[in-house]
């Protein structure tokens, strides 16, 4: 309403005004003045509510990008999430074992699949709230290590080839480690450096838990850092062979390797289930791709609303700078004509509107972007590779809004630059 005020008036104005009783009315000194001073200062405010608001967007954008391409630790191509919960069936012990190893052999013949595995968390399941803390984990000779969030993952063997995760040490789960065999784990690549440097973590013992007596767990092998919580997530992970602690397996994720796009396999998928099990809950069949997609749900929304929002604010400081500085041709018509009669250039008016226009958006940006400096300290803990007070984000920003704010501009400038001297100096 504040932006669209100063071009209604402008419009009646122009519609009824005087072109003489302008002149004769106030002198050139008294133009800016008076009501337009408010007028003014309303732009100024519009233009630096919209610089804060864009870099916001700017920002938010951003976050999401980075998220979006980030490196999963996992083949996002070829890659099939199943979530199902075999524990609602009343499954457990050696029964549901023997389940999840059948679900496995039963789906790995599946046409077009070319391996299955499964985990009790699946990849990118965005939840923060599971996991420990690095000091419950211990190694002999070392004091407990705060400062990193760890995670324990039962998963089938053949996880890591199936997820697409590279093996960087030692070996991943068989058959042969059962809950019979001794305890073993896979530790991920920041744990592995977070805990033992650049000391190799084979063959090394350690405790997971409080409730461990002595160093039960060798370390068996190194994989890739994946993602199995928040895409923002940057803990170390845990991997155990499900066999070893079946009861995390009440709720699983079946990862299934496909040899073309994955979602083509789903419908044989999740028909092979019914005829293994009719009364196995199947929650939902995504791709790693979709999976990113829900999980990046929120990002996405205020990445969207912050867009729009700066989008919205940044068309009404525009529509609110036209009206300003169409308002001021009108009211400067007789004395643009007198220049134009003494020698004046149309370039030179055209130049000299300008010069306003681009006055009341630098006004706008020495306001805005201190503002938006402290503004984005609040949301620095949504942004994600990319820090509050990022130069680039806001640099693009500025010459955005001196872009689109010239051009509204440009059109009161472009009128006033074709006033007919001859006409105006008639209405003396």
């Amino acid at each position: 309403m504040f932006a669209l005020a100063p071009a209604i008036r402008s419009g009646v104005r122009s519609a009824n005004a005087s072109l003489a009783a302008a002149l004769t009315e106030r002198g050139p000194g008294g133009l800016d003045g008076g009501r337009l001073g408010l007028t003014k200062l309303l732009v100024i405010s519009q233009v630096a509510v919209s610089l804060m608001l864009l870099i916001g967007a700017g920002l938010f954008v951003r976050t999401l990008r980075n998220l979006r391409a980030q490196d999963l630790g996992m083949d996002r191509k070829r890659v099939l999430l199943v979530w199902t919960a075999p524990g609602q069936t009343g499954l457990q012990g050696a029964a549901l074992a023997n389940f999840v190893q059948n679900v496995q052999e039963r789906l790995s013949a599946v046409p077009g699949v070319l391996s299955a595995s499964m985990s009790n968390h699946g990849p990118l399941e965005g939840g923060d709230e599971f996991g420990g803390m690095s000091e419950f984990v211990k190694i002999p000779g070392q004091p407990p290590k705060p400062g990193m969030l760890t995670m324990r993952v039962a998963i089938a063997p053949g996880f890591f080839e199936t997820a697409g995760m590279p093996l960087y040490a030692g070996r991943g789960f068989t058959e042969r480690d059962t809950d019979k065999s001794p305890l073993v784990v896979v530790i991920n690549e920041s744990m592995a450096r977070f805990f033992f440097g650049d000391r190799n973590p084979v063959g090394q013992h350690m405790a997971m838990s409080p409730i461990d007596t002595g160093f039960p767990y060798e370390v068996v092998g190194v994989v890739a850092d994946g993602k199995h919580g928040s895409p923002r997530d940057k803990r170390g992970i845990e991997y155990v062979p499900y066999r070893q602690i079946v009861g995390l397996m009440r709720t699983m994720c079946i990862e299934l390797r496909a040899a073309g796009p994955p979602a083509g396999i789903a419908a044989k998928v999740r028909q092979e289930l019914r005829a293994l099990d009719p009364n196995l809950p199947v929650l939902r069949i995504d791709t790693l791709e979709e999976q990113l997609n829900d999980v990046l749900a929120q990002e996405r929304l205020i990445a969207a609303l912050s867009v729009a929002f700066s989008a919205l604010a940044t068309l009404l400081a525009c529509l609110g700078l036209y009206g300003v500085m169409s308002y001021m041709v009108v009211r400067r018509t007789n004395e643009i004509g007198i220049r134009m009669a003494l020698g004046a250039r149309r370039a030179d008016v055209l130049s000299m509107i300008l010069k306003e226009t681009l006055a009341l958006v630098l006004a706008g940006t020495v306001v805005g972007v201190p503002v938006a400096l402290l503004a984005t300290r609040l949301i620095a803990n949504r942004l994600f590779g990319v820090s509050a007070g990022d130069s680039l984000t806001i640099g693009c920003v500025v010459l955005l809004i001196y872009a689109v704010t010239v051009l509204a501009g440009f059109l009161p400038a472009q009128l006033a630059a074709r006033v007919d001297p001859l006409v105006a100096l008639r209405h003396e």
